[in-house]
């Protein structure tokens, strides 16, 4: 920071000296995603604190129009002093678009990169108006979602269900559906 004026970055950034929860985002592209998800974590990494990525995953679109590229899909853990409206809207976002994501209403439509609260500790909330529902309903649904935050923290117990992100994960993971992408990399310190 400078001087006492802080800009939004560094507000951000800045984790509260207390224990803070524990905070996950689901990440997915698929247009360029080799490019668009490291770079994505990238520019996240600029704004928030970033305590982990997951590896990477492929699987098919879902619900998108026949013939949809695959899916990239990863999960991050971040630390932030934002309250999650905010950060979807002040950094998720904007971040978004920044990568070329359009919204035209089709919610399966191929992305540039979609960006998700999907766990904020032990947080419930249901926010039609915002659109925030934590934990992420998607986590019990779909593979793409739980494997990759079951990558960094297998243990963190699911807010609703109890069940552990292990225990969900191994639920959904089909190996026909879902497959680890070992040439994708989400380091931030790369490229």
């Amino acid at each position: 920071m400078k001087g006492s004026r802080a800009t939004l970055p560094d507000l951000a950034r800045q984790p509260s000296e207390r224990s803070s929860p524990r905070i996950f985002l689901s990440l997915g592209s698929n247009i360029e995603p080799h490019i668009n998800l490291p770079r994505a974590v990238r520019q996240l990494a600029e704004q928030v604190t970033l305590r982990g990525a997951s590896r990477v995953y492929a699987s098919a679109a879902v619900g998108g129009p026949p013939g949809s590229p695959t899916f990239l899909n990863a999960a991050v853990e971040i630390a932030t002093r934002f309250e999650p409206a905010d950060l979807k809207f002040r950094i998720l976002r904007p971040l978004e678009a920044e990568l070329g994501r359009t919204r035209d209403g089709n919610r399966n439509a191929p992305r540039t990169l979609d960006l998700d609260l999907a766990l904020w500790g032990e947080r419930i909330i249901d926010d039609p108006i915002h659109s925030i529902f934590l934990p992420d309903p998607d986590i019990l649904r779909f593979a793409h979602v739980a494997l990759p935050l079951a990558d960094l923290a297998p243990g963190f117990r699911h807010p609703v269900t109890f069940q552990t992100l292990r225990e969900i994960s191994a639920q959904l993971a089909d190996p026909q559906r879902i497959r680890r992408c070992r040439s994708c990399r989400l380091d931030p310190g790369e490229g």
